[in-house]
């Protein structure tokens, strides 16, 4: 896959201020809280105030939560174990929308570390996972929901778009994935803890990827700029 942008390794900063939130990785189970109000700085300079309000709680490594337009639902990425979670007006289902816990590897940094639902996810069922599995390679795969039941995936459904990409570290993956506005998918992958990666346009690591999920292997869109 082609890169779309280069992306130079940044240090990170330990006196950030205030109005940037670090989500950072624990081992307990924490809660994921929705933003309602926060402390944000509006065009005038003046600060207003933010609150937090309690969605669900109960969680264990929480990364990532994505909701298919047009749906009321959080789905959630518990990046340990690989699971998927379906949090419906403040209730978090029995059952996982797609447990991937036989395919990830969460050493690390890694794991179950990206969702996105195609656009027209309504009409075709299809979404998006990114995830670290065998020796830490990167990955993102396409599932499908359950034509019967639409709080679960299809396992069978499985088709790998990008990778495996391999990687020699457990630090520094990245994961996250979003579709743009021009319907193509974006996949951020970290440098591997090696950062001359970033810079070196023979490697995807260290870059953002924009790839197009509706075209055939290997997805590359003919306008990407490198």
């Amino acid at each position: 896959v082609q890169p779309f942008a280069v992306c130079s390794r940044v240090p990170v900063m330990h006196n950030e201020p205030p109005s940037i939130h670090m989500c950072r990785y624990s081992a307990l189970p924490i809660p994921v809280f929705l933003f309602l109000m926060a402390m944000v700085t509006s065009i005038n300079g003046q600060a207003q105030q933010l609150e937090l309000e309690l969605a669900v709680d109960g969680l264990s490594n929480p990364v990532m939560v994505a909701t298919p337009p047009g749906d009321s639902r959080l789905f959630i990425c518990e990046r340990e174990d690989g699971k998927i979670l379906i949090a419906d007006q403040g209730t978090t289902l029995p059952t996982p929308f797609l447990d991937l816990g036989g395919l990830v590897e969460s050493n690390g940094e890694g794991g179950l570390l990206g969702l996105a639902f195609h656009p027209q996810y309504a009409t075709n069922s299809r979404f998006y996972v990114s995830y670290t599995g065998a020796n830490n390679a990167s990955i993102v795969a396409e599932y499908v929901a359950d034509a019967a039941n639409p709080n679960i995936a299809d396992p069978s459904s499985a088709q790998i778009i990008v990778g495996p990409i391999a990687q020699s570290s457990v630090i520094h993956k990245g994961g996250t994935i979003e579709f743009g506005p021009d319907g193509k998918l974006y996949l951020s992958l970290g440098d591997d803890d090696f950062y001359p990666n970033g810079q070196d346009l023979s490697v995807a690591k260290g870059k953002i990827l924009r790839i197009d999920v509706d075209v055939p292997f290997p997805h590359v869109p003919f306008d990407n700029p490198f």
